[in-house]
């Protein structure tokens, strides 16, 4: 999955705010991310940033809204994050524990600087109390986002940030690397995910089919063919098939009827 920033984004501007060895390790992590083949690759690319701009906490989301605005898929990786409790009115299967992303979350904005004591954000006012509860006081956030919007990834950084031009140009060159290279392992994983008889029934369910009919359709029998959906929707982190079905489709596992 192609991000379009990746060809807006100079990796030295015509005014650097950046030194030498600030160049070289944000081509080392570039480079990090263009070989990435594992969640773990990127671990690296995070500490190496660390390095750069000795922020304490990081969060990574790489995300899926539906139409409405809501979460439909969620992966995340953190680094030091001191929040440890999900925060409330959260979906099963979505899980996180970042209350600045959730805050955050309807607006779009490339880079944002955020802080909980002296602005009041959209969302319920408990996350912002534990935003400040768990010394989350202010921060960085940057989005990569795809050609629809509705996917993006969000990489948050509070503590002993610095707050200058150097610290937003590496993060708005890096990002579109790091969004890059977490869409591409996850779809190299979301392939391997699922069976060819899961994705088949997919497709089945797609196209309106009940189980009666699927089962008429494999020829096993009707509780045969629940356990198989279940399978699928426990993979998928789904609660119905319309929401198996929706997850596929986005993640590129089945083709559109």
């Amino acid at each position: 999955m192609t991000d379009p920033e990746l060809s807006q984004q100079p990796l030295i501007a015509q005014e650097s705010f950046c030194s030498a060895e600030d160049a070289l390790k944000t081509i080392e992590m570039i480079n990090l991310c263009i070989q990435a083949e594992q969640g773990a690759d990127l671990e690296r690319v995070f500490g190496l940033l660390k390095e750069l701009l000795g922020f304490e906490s990081l969060y990574f989301h790489l995300v899926d809204l539906n139409e409405s605005g809501d979460l439909l898929e969620h992966a995340d990786y953190q680094v030091n994050w001191p929040v440890t409790t999900k925060h409330p009115e959260q979906s099963a299967g979505l899980e996180h524990h970042d209350p600045v992303f959730s805050l955050l979350l309807s607006q779009q904005f490339s880079h944002h600087y955020w802080n909980m004591t002296l602005f009041q954000y959209e969302g319920n006012p408990q996350w912002q109390q534990i935003a400040i509860q768990s010394g989350l006081n202010e921060g960085y956030a940057v989005r990569s986002y795809t050609s629809n919007k509705r996917e993006f990834s969000q990489i948050n950084i509070a503590g002993g940030v610095d707050f200058t031009r150097r610290t937003e140009f590496i993060l708005d060159t890096i990002k579109p690397h790091i969004h890059q290279a977490y869409t591409h392992i996850q779809k190299q994983r979301d392939q391997s995910l699922l069976e060819d008889r899961e994705k088949n029934i997919l497709q089945m369910l797609q196209k309106g089919m009940n189980r009666r009919m699927i089962a008429e359709e494999l020829a096993i029998s009707e509780s045969r063919t629940q356990q198989l959906m279940n399978k699928i929707y426990t993979k998928l982190d789904a609660h119905n098939a319309p929401h198996a079905v929706a997850v596929s489709l986005s993640r590129g596992l089945i083709d559109f009827a």
